[in-house]
């Protein structure tokens, strides 16, 4: 009988998509690198496929990162770990946003984070 992908599956697929979009990859490289079809990255990164423990093996070394860096953060009772943070840092402007921060010093990196949060206080 067949599992059906649950909660963790697809955090386990944000997470994927989130490295791969600050990596700079397509769907079709890291397909490329892994051995599977863009469809599949995309059924894998939006939790309707399941990937087995070599394909996160192979995903984690073409994405250079570490495969518990994958399930960091999800739950462990089925239920989907819902954090913000990691639903923006899964989208093409969070990658960009990270990748900014690390090109800058430290004083720039708060003064910018400061900013974000008094304007996030603007319309309350």
């Amino acid at each position: 009988m067949k599992h059906r992908p649950d909660d963790n599956d697809k955090h386990i697929g944000m997470r994927i998509r989130t490295q791969r979009q600050y990596m700079g990859l397509s769907m079709a490289k890291l397909g490329k690198l892994v051995g599977v079809s863009p469809q599949q990255v995309a059924k894998i990164e939006h939790g309707q496929n399941r990937a087995s423990g070599s394909r996160l093996m192979k995903l984690a070394e073409a994405l250079q990162c570490d495969v518990a860096s994958f399930v960091a953060g999800a739950s462990t009772n089925g239920g989907l770990y819902d954090d913000p943070g990691i639903r923006f840092l899964a989208t093409k402007e969070g990658a960009m946003v990270v990748k900014a921060f690390e090109l800058m010093d430290p004083t720039m990196r708060r003064a910018i984070a400061d900013l974000a949060v008094a304007a996030s206080y603007q319309d309350k």
